[in-house]
């Protein structure tokens, strides 16, 4: 019995720890889900743009952030996937116990 209490013990502070990386993660996706609608507003505005040629530029710019922050939101989701699997994965072992 003391055995098993040790693997629940051990099994609950991996997943505590995997826990917190999945809630990083979250916010991050968070954060990066705000800066993003905030440069695609600025998108909508430079396309616009009377001052035609300063805008293209900007917009080229503001597009290119763009893309760096949909491939952050995409690594964010692939990260936290893992992670949830991993948790799952203890938590059958929790059920075998």
């Amino acid at each position: 019995m003391a055995n098993n209490a040790e693997k629940i013990r051990e099994i609950f502070e991996q997943r505590m720890v995997l826990v917190g990386k999945i809630s990083q993660l979250n916010a991050a996706q968070l954060k990066t889900t705000q800066q993003l609608s905030g440069t695609q507003l600025d998108i909508q505005r430079h396309a616009d743009s009377d001052d035609q040629p300063a805008a293209g530029e900007k917009l080229a710019e503001t597009k290119a952030l763009e893309a760096q922050l949909i491939s952050r939101m995409n690594d964010c989701e692939e990260q936290r996937l893992v992670l949830e699997q991993q948790v799952a994965k203890l938590d059958r072992k929790l059920e075998a116990l």
